[in-house]
């Protein structure tokens, strides 16, 4: 059964400030300068296009304009970190390449990076460490000048906790997308079973039209739909999607990318490029390794001639080794 991501961003605007040694990515919806009026705005986006460009930020200001395109990127949170976003990367890349954590879960891993991976992915009753130390790094609300000027409210480390326990509820929310998406996020629908329908688009934008009775059914075919509502969540549905139409990627030993494997074959690098760079660094090798050889029986070589002279120096006798010693003397002058 084909899988169809359909996702609509909400595009709202992110700014990023530094706090300490971190950045802060802060997420606003309404996109109107006028806190008194609310505009927002909707816009379809590729889940793939957006895996492709979401491995691929190395920088805060990189990921601050595929964020400003992407919509939401964390449901119910309007604000995380760099740090957390390059660990939801890590999580991604993991998750595509799945042999890493496939051989960690075979080999019963406890401790490691795919260790805690797997626990996060297992059951949200599992404590995980891998987003740990992510957060952003409050200042100490007791010892802040600000704080020390105001009267005491007790409600504020209250808030600090409902906050906490949010952040940690929508994570392991989260982190159930990249196994699979909640039932609540799936339904199998009807589509034409030729591709696109630009009239049956339009009838269907009307309101109230079911396909069911504009076309007949020998023309439709049934799609599993997932209806993702942020985009990290659009990433994680098409990790899946993947998985269950049985693509595999690998990691390129060369360049370290991501590259997807022949159905039922091996592939050992990504292209013809790093096949030849990868041949080349062999042989380089081989050389080498050659070179290595050769020096060392040089060098076995000089060393047994030497020991066979010095053994026959021995065994002359006394005048032919006065003799000999001259020679060397008047050779080395």
């Amino acid at each position: 059964m084909p899988i169809v991501i359909p996702y609509k961003a909400q595009l709202g605007r992110y700014s990023l400030y530094q706090r300490k040694d971190d950045f802060v990515f802060a997420y606003e919806l309404n996109l109107s300068d006028d806190p008194s009026q609310q505009v927002t705005k909707e816009e379809r986006r590729d889940a793939y296009f957006l895996r492709a460009a979401f491995e691929k930020i190395d920088s805060p200001t990189a990921a601050l304009a595929f964020l400003n395109q992407a919509g939401a990127f964390i449901p119910h949170r309007d604000r995380f970190t760099w740090a957390e976003f390059q660990r939801w990367q890590r999580m991604v890349v993991l998750c595509r390449e799945h042999e890493t954590l496939a051989a960690a879960m075979r080999a019963g891993e406890r401790i490691g990076e795919a260790a805690e991976v797997l626990k996060a992915l297992s059951d949200p009753a599992y404590g995980s460490s891998f987003l740990a130390g992510t957060e952003e790094k409050d200042e100490d609300v007791e010892r802040s000048p600000t704080r020390l000027r105001l009267p005491s409210d007790p409600s504020v480390p209250e808030n600090i906790r409902q906050g906490e326990e949010l952040q940690e509820r929508c994570n392991k929310e989260l982190l159930q997308w990249f196994r699979r998406p909640p039932s609540e996020a799936v339904t199998v629908e009807l589509g034409p079973a030729k591709g696109p329908d630009q009239e049956l688009r339009d009838q269907m934008n009307r309101g109230g039209a079911m396909i069911e009775f504009l076309r007949p059914m020998d023309e439709l075919r049934p799609f599993l739909v997932i209806r993702p509502f942020s985009s990290l969540q659009a990433i994680a549905a098409t990790i899946w999607a993947d998985r269950i139409a049985g693509i595999r990627y690998q990691v390129c030993p060369v360049c370290m990318q991501l590259y997807k494997l022949p159905r039922n074959k091996t592939k050992d690098y990504c292209g013809k490029r790093c096949k030849g760079v990868a041949s080349q660094r062999r042989y380089r090798k081989q050389q080498s390794l050659a070179a290595n050889s050769d020096k060392s029986k040089m060098l076995a070589r000089q060393k047994a001639g030497n020991a066979k002279k010095a053994t026959q120096l021995q065994t002359q006798p006394a005048g032919k080794q006065k003799q000999a010693a001259k020679k060397r003397a008047e050779e080395t002058q």
